[in-house]
């Protein structure tokens, strides 16, 4: 009996481990996909201002610093959004429409850096609580991607539905993103990765010059792993 309660201690405090990192790990992508994303896109309007005084083009640097001020106002929103989410122990169970909630960031972004968004999903493609939330994130991290690296402002987002399975792609015709330019310290295409292997799927980047790239998001939409 003493041995087997010893091996039931050393199990728990292995869960309870796994529970720990497992835990850590989505702070640090919910982290990136928020606050870290928003960071990098005020430094950029930050650049930009920059740029503009010492042209001597002060009306615009005064009118990209209004942008700037509205972008970390909703900095701030997101972080307290996320905050609230961490309280929040029970994951909300009502199902919506991901067109729906794509189109909300689609919109985010174009107001935030200009990038044109089409999007391609049907209506009842309906996703509900961790899944829903990773998805939304995934393509946002994705059209972040197009943002930073595709030297374009112009991108497309499609999704198919095939038995019980979810593929999404992320296209635009920039400049290519091989997956192999990820390094250490951009941590976008690994946190994407970790949210689709915890829902049974997956990411793949395909992106060649003169063509662009594709970055496909594969989940299951049963219950998370």
């Amino acid at each position: 009996m003493q041995q087997l309660n010893d091996e039931l201690n050393d199990a728990y405090q292995k869960v309870e481990q796994l529970t720990v990192v497992e835990e850590r790990q989505k702070m640090a992508r919910d982290l990136h996909d928020t606050l870290t994303q928003d960071l990098v896109g005020i430094g950029m309007e930050l650049s930009v201002i920059e740029a503009y005084g010492k042209n001597g083009d002060y009306n615009k640097a005064k009118a990209q610093l209004q942008h700037t001020k509205k972008l970390t106002t909703s900095a701030i929103s997101e972080s307290r959004d996320i905050i609230e989410d961490y309280r929040n122990v029970t994951p909300a169970d009502a199902a919506v429409s991901l067109r729906l909630r794509v189109l909300e960031r689609v919109e985010l972004l174009h107001v935030k850096y200009g990038l044109k968004t089409t999007v391609e999903i049907d209506d009842d493609v309906m996703l509900a609580g961790e899944l829903l939330v990773d998805v939304t994130r995934m393509v946002n991290e994705a059209l972040m991607n197009v943002i930073k690296h595709a030297n374009i402002l112009e991108a497309q987002v499609g999704a198919i539905v095939k038995g019980n399975r979810l593929i999404i792609n992320v296209e635009n015709n920039g400049d290519p993103f091989p997956e192999n330019t990820h390094h250490q310290g951009h941590f976008g295409l690994l946190g994407m990765r970790e949210r689709a292997q915890s829902h049974g799927g997956d990411i793949r980047i395909m992106s060649l010059p003169n063509e662009g790239t594709v970055v496909q998001i594969e989940v299951e939409m049963g219950q998370k792993k």
